[in-house]
């Protein structure tokens, strides 16, 4: 399969010929109008937060162009980021895989329905959320406790990041505050219906 590399991190992570691979958005775009490609993968590092934004719009441009939006787009991310997920589902990029350092070399060759932006997002709470310390760091928030409880180790993985998420007492019974309802689009008076309808 003829693939193009974009890896803003110029690493030697992918073993491919260096003519496919790319260390700069604009690099990738020149590349991916210039050639003919089946797979475009695209490999977000885990920060600095800014360089993640650059590549959410390089997949956007690459979906919105006539000569490459029918190339399917897979994003590697070293970390599970729920909130960079939703923003690739936006600009509709199809897949997704949680990689590490060793398997990023051979886990873009094998991609099927699992991998599929809509099926990891699905797996994980929806209210799953995010607050920026700095340009490199964020705290993981729970949504549904007015994003004051701070999400991390064995809750983080074993229960917001995990099929079972609809378990949880918050997700069951959230409270989040009316400034929260209003930015989903959700009235207060129907907000409970909309979750039982999800759980």
């Amino acid at each position: 399969m003829k693939t193009l590399v974009c890896d803003i991190a110029a690493g030697d992570r992918f073993c491919l010929d260096n003519r496919d691979q790319t260390s700069s958005p604009v690099q990738c775009i020149e590349k991916a109008l210039s050639e003919n490609y089946e797979l475009i993968v695209i490999y977000f590092p885990a920060r600095p937060i800014k360089q993640r934004d650059a590549l959410i719009e390089l997949c956007a441009l690459l979906k919105r162009n006539d000569h490459t939006c029918r190339i399917p787009v897979l994003a590697l991310l070293p970390v599970k980021h729920r909130a960079l997920l939703e923003k690739l589902s936006e600009v509709k990029v199809e897949y997704a895989k949680i990689i590490n350092h060793e398997s990023v070399a051979n886990t873009y060759q094998h991609i099927d329905a699992r991998d599929a932006v809509s099926t990891v997002l699905s797996g994980w709470c929806p209210y799953i959320a995010y607050q920026p310390i700095d340009r490199h760091r964020e705290l993981v928030v729970c949504g549904a406790y007015y994003s004051r409880l701070v999400l991390s180790g064995n809750r983080l993985a074993r229960t917001c990041q995990h099929p079972d998420f609809k378990s949880c007492p918050y997700f069951q019974s959230p409270k989040i505050s009316n400034a929260q309802k209003n930015k989903a689009g959700i009235k207060p008076e129907v907000f409970y219906d909309v979750l039982q309808s999800i759980s």
